[in-house]
């Protein structure tokens, strides 16, 4: 699952196309390979290190392993079909406050250390 969720994870604010521009990234490539032939060979070859099967997965496992994997895609659809403005604020977000004004919340700015910071430089 962690594999997928990389990819879900690449857009953010409710960017639906996670595979736009997923070819301009070739770090992202790379360890995205890395990390699905890692895994392979865990899963196929790693009974001697962890407690695997020693066969590893045949093709139904792969499968339902696949399947199960995909599932985050449907989970992250569904997390960004949901308003913003129902889900629990947390930090300062500035795409959440451009789009709704009503509800962002202002950061409360100590002046004191506004002062100390601009003393210090």
């Amino acid at each position: 699952m962690q594999l997928f969720n990389m990819i879900c994870c690449r857009k953010i604010h409710d960017e639906y196309n996670i595979f736009d521009g997923i070819h301009k990234n070739p770090m992202f490539i790379i360890i995205w390979i890395a990390c699905t032939g890692g895994q392979v060979l865990i899963t196929m070859f790693g009974s001697l290190v962890f407690q695997v099967n020693a066969k590893g997965l045949d093709g139904p496992q792969w499968g339902i392993a696949f399947l199960v994997g995909t599932s985050s895609f449907i989970v992250n659809i569904i997390l960004k079909s949901v308003p913003d403005w129902l889900t629990p604020k947390i930090g300062d977000d500035r795409v959440f406050n451009a789009r709704y004004p009503k509800w962002a919340t202002k950061l409360e700015i100590d002046d004191e250390a506004v002062a100390d910071e601009e003393k210090d430089k």
